[in-house]
C-alpha cells in the first residue's frame, strides 16, 4: 500500500497494471453493452446475448435495475427514493425482465426512453 513519502514510480504502475490484466483474462468473461429505446409496451422485455449473460444492468431515465443470473427476484430504483420489484426468467443467452402483468416502468420500457444495457458474459458458454 501507499504511503506519503512513497516516490511515484511509473515501473510499479506498470506491474501492478499487468497482474490485474493477468487476473481479468483468468475470468473468462467478456463485457456486452447495448441500448435501445422503450416503446411503452406494458409485459414483459427480452433481452439476448451472444452468450450466456452472469450480471445485468439496465439504466434508463431516472431508473435502473441489476439483475445476478438465477435470481428470479430484481430490484430496481427509479430516482428519486422508489423502488420496485420485477421478476426475471434466465435463458440459456437470455433474459426475459417482467412478465404479463407488470407495466413498462418495472420491465425498463417506458415509451421514448433511451435504455443502455450492461451485461458480464460467460465466455465459456
Amino acid at each position: 500500500q501507499w504511503e506519503a513519502t512513497d516516490q511515484v514510480l511509473r515501473t510499479e504502475f506498470n506491474e501492478d497494471n499487468a497482474k490485474i490484466d493477468e487476473v481479468l483474462a483468468s475470468l473468462n468473461c467478456q463485457f456486452y453493452m447495448q441500448s435501445y429505446i422503450g416503446t411503452g409496451e406494458d409485459g414483459p422485455q427480452t433481452y439476448q446475448f451472444p452468450k450466456r449473460p452472469m450480471f445485468i444492468i439496465i439504466q434508463g431515465g431516472t431508473s435502473y435495475m441489476c439483475a445476478v443470473r438465477g435470481n428470479n427476484c430484481i430490484h430496481g430504483r427509479m430516482e428519486p427514493n422508489s423502488t420496485f420489484t420485477t421478476v426475471a426468467a434466465w435463458g440459456d443467452t437470455s433474459m426475459v425482465l417482467g412478465n404479463e402483468n407488470q407495466s413498462s416502468l418495472t420491465c425498463s420500457n417506458l415509451e421514448g426512453v433511451q435504455y443502455f444495457v450492461f451485461a458480464i458474459l460467460d465466455a465459456n458458454s
